[in-house]
């Protein structure tokens, strides 16, 4: 560990490490990390990288805490963890940022005495620059380090040189790092959530007694028999009863938001029957339709009673008609509070 860093992080409590992929930064926050704790520091780590996690579940920002020495950044002990639901930033911005956040006011909860803060390794073009001077912007950092080979990162460093905080180091890559293809990441990705759900098994709860987050469905007013009925001659026209009972099955559940109507179906509706609809109630303003399909094996997050992530799930399926789901997690049922949904489809069987 270079000198001029050593002396940067004694007088530092919030290290924001960044890099283009392959550039070594895990291995440097580990050797940070080690450093520190062996200079009687209490040291937290938290692992932005949602699509490499080494700290807290594939897809989530993880709080870790060096106990020991560390072999490997995720041996550190796990804290908490804020489920993003996916494998990039791009798209999650706003969920990336809130996680940073969350997990850095726990480790100041905590009174940790130095804490380094991992990122993904997107850094090129205008979104690399965003989301890091974002992230800057939230985490507040005392020092920028950054390891890069050909100024990759320069379009976003050069906006922190004039200011005394944070203090920008520049560093070369570790040479002993070998580029990763799409492929081992994917396989990363894979093995860690089989991995991650070995000891979960299938759990059913009512979406009517939990929070169900990432979605408008169950936050309106429902559709009563009769307006289902209706909504279905629109769509398809006036049959007799036993064609109407089978049609009507077809919308497996419908609420209101205000103006807006919501429909849950069988099968996606096509264009020309948004139109029918439009015409035929010009009093709602947009209808948004859902498919049965969107509501099996989905990566989900679970929320406990302190609206904390305490687990990952795989939101199996979904009966509209009762509100009864099946969730495939290892949390135990009592502590189901809240779900987060993602766009993940997650079809990992034990």
């Amino acid at each position: 560990m270079r000198a001029e860093i050593l002396e940067t992080a004694i007088k530092a409590r919030i290290f924001f490490v960044m890099g283009a992929k392959d550039t070594g930064k895990t291995t440097f926050v580990r050797d940070l990390a080690n450093e520190l704790f062996r200079q009687g520091y209490s040291v937290g780590l938290i692992d932005a990288d949602v699509g490499q996690s080494d700290i807290g579940p594939t897809t989530t920002i993880g709080l870790g805490t060096v106990e020991s020495v560390l072999i490997h950044l995720g041996d550190a002990t796990l804290r908490q963890f804020y489920f993003v639901g996916a494998t990039s930033p791009k798209g999650h911005i706003l969920s990336v940022m809130i996680g940073a956040r969350q997990m850095l006011d726990q480790a100041l909860a905590l009174g940790l005495q130095k804490i380094i803060f991992d990122t993904t390794g997107l850094v090129a073009g205008q979104l690399g620059r965003v989301l890091k001077e974002h992230k800057i912007a939230v985490v507040n950092p005392d020092v920028i380090i950054c390891l890069q080979a050909h100024q990759e990162c320069e379009h976003i460093l050069r906006l922190y040189d004039a200011f005394a905080k944070p203090v920008v180091l520049r560093l070369a890559p570790d040479s002993r790092c070998r580029q990763k293809t799409s492929s081992e990441r994917r396989h990363y990705r894979e093995t860690a959530l089989q991995k991650y759900f070995a000891q979960a098994s299938n759990i059913e709860c009512s979406f009517t007694e939990i929070g169900i987050f990432e979605t408008t469905l169950f936050s309106g007013q429902p559709l009563a028999p009769q307006e289902i009925q209706e909504f279905s001659e629109i769509l398809w026209g006036k049959h007799d009863e036993s064609q109407t009972n089978e049609l009507k099955s077809q919308i497996l559940w419908g609420e209101y938001i205000g103006k807006e109507l919501h429909l849950v179906t069988s099968h996606r509706l096509e264009h020309a029957q948004f139109l029918k609809l439009k015409q035929g109630c010009p009093n709602i303003a947009y209808v948004r339709n859902y498919t049965l399909a969107e509501f099996e094996n989905i990566l989900v997050g679970i929320l406990n009673r302190r609206n904390e992530f305490c687990a990952l799930g795989i939101l199996r399926s979904v009966d509209f008609a009762t509100r009864q789901a099946i969730i495939y997690t290892s949390a135990a049922r009592q502590d189901i509070a809240g779900v987060k949904l993602s766009n993940l489809f997650l079809l990992y069987r034990k």
